[in-house]
C-alpha cells in the first residue's frame, strides 16, 4: 500500500472510531477531536528534550491522560516547570517544534502554533499558548487546544514519568512528566479556596465545578491509589505559597461556593458523560474528605 493508502486507511479508521465514542459517551464530536490532538501534543512534548525535562503535566487532563483514561474530557493541558525551564520566545519556538515532531509522527494531522493574546499580564507570569490542527478530513486548521506553562508554582513532590493514556488506534510510545496524583488533589482544593477568595474581594472568579467534580470521582473510584496520610500537610503547604487560609473542610462548602454549582450542567455536561447530579456530588465529597482533614 502506497503512503496516500495508508493515509485514507488512517483516516477512515480514526473517523470510524471518532463516531463510536460519540455515540457511546454522547460527547460532541469536536470535544473528542480536541482529546485526539491532546494526546499528540503530549507526544511532541515528550519528545523535545528541553520540554520533557522541565515541563510537569498536572490537572484534570492528567488525571485522565496518565493516570485513569476512562475520565472526563478535557480541552487543554496545564503544566508547572521545574529547572533551568524554556521562556518566552525560546518556549514557544520548543512547542511549535513539539507540533512539528507530531505532525511527523502521526502522519494525518497538521499543526500551527501561536501564544494566547491574554488581555493583562498573568499575575503569577504564566504563559499559554494555542495550538491549532487540521485533521484529514478538515478544509483548515479547525481544531484548537490550549497549552498552560505557570512558572511560579512549587512543586512539593518528586515528578512521575508516566506512560500518555492515548485510547485510539495508534499506540503512542511516550511518557510524561507528571504531577503525583497527591499533588493534583492538593492544588485542586486551594484552587476551590482561591475561588472563595476572589468571589469575597471581586464578586466573581472562574467556575471551579470541575474541580468538585474531580475530587470527588477521584475520591470515589480510585481512592486506593492515594496516599491519604500525607495530604493534610501539602495541602496546607499549598495554600500557603498562594497566602490562602485552610482551616476546615467546611471552607471547601460555603454557601457563596455551593451558589456556583448552579453552572454545573453548564460548565460539565459537555465533557463529562453521564454527568451525576450536584447535591450528590457535594455529598459524597464531604463525607469522603471528612475521613481525611
Amino acid at each position: 500500500m502506497d503512503d496516500f493508502g495508508e493515509f485514507l486507511m488512517e483516516s477512515t479508521l480514526l473517523r470510524r472510531e471518532i463516531k463510536n465514542l460519540r455515540k457511546m459517551t454522547g460527547i460532541s464530536w469536536e470535544i473528542i477531536e480536541q482529546d485526539y490532538v491532546l494526546s499528540w501534543m503530549l507526544y511532541g512534548i515528550s519528545k523535545v528534550d528541553k520540554l520533557k525535562t522541565t515541563m510537569i503535566f498536572k490537572g484534570g487532563t492528567a488525571l485522565k491522560k496518565c493516570y485513569f483514561g476512562d475520565y472526563r474530557f478535557s480541552q487543554d493541558l496545564d503544566f508547572s516547570v521545574q529547572g533551568d525551564y524554556p521562556r518566552q520566545e525560546e518556549l514557544l519556538d520548543l512547542i511549535i517544534k513539539a507540533c512539528k515532531v507530531s505532525e511527523i509522527e502521526s502522519g494525518n494531522i497538521d499543526f500551527t502554533c501561536n501564544r494566547y493574546p491574554e488581555r493583562d499580564v498573568h499575575p503569577e507570569k504564566q504563559e499559554a499558548f494555542v495550538v491549532h490542527a487540521r485533521l484529514p478530513w478538515q478544509r483548515d486548521y479547525n481544531t484548537s487546544v490550549k497549552i498552560e506553562v505557570t512558572t511560579q508554582e512549587s512543586v512539593l513532590l518528586p515528578p512521575e514519568d508516566r506512560r500518555v493514556i492515548h485510547g485510539y488506534h495508534e499506540e503512542l510510545d511516550c511518557q510524561i512528566s507528571t504531577y503525583q496524583i497527591e499533588e493534583i488533589i492538593s492544588e485542586k482544593i486551594r484552587a476551590i479556596l482561591q475561588f472563595a477568595k476572589k468571589l469575597h474581594e471581586r464578586g466573581w472568579g472562574r467556575s471551579r465545578v470541575r474541580d468538585y467534580y474531580d475530587l470527588w470521582r477521584i475520591f470515589s473510584e480510585y481512592s486506593h491509589t492515594i496516599k491519604k496520610e500525607i495530604l493534610p500537610d501539602l495541602v496546607q503547604k499549598k495554600c500557603y505559597s498562594k497566602s490562602i487560609i485552610f482551616e476546615s473542610i467546611e471552607d471547601l462548602f460555603q454557601e457563596k461556593l455551593l451558589k456556583s454549582l448552579e453552572e454545573w450542567d453548564m460548565w460539565l455536561a459537555p465533557i463529562v458523560p453521564n454527568l451525576p447530579d450536584s447535591d450528590q456530588v457535594i455529598k459524597e465529597l464531604r463525607i469522603q474528605l471528612q475521613s481525611i482533614f
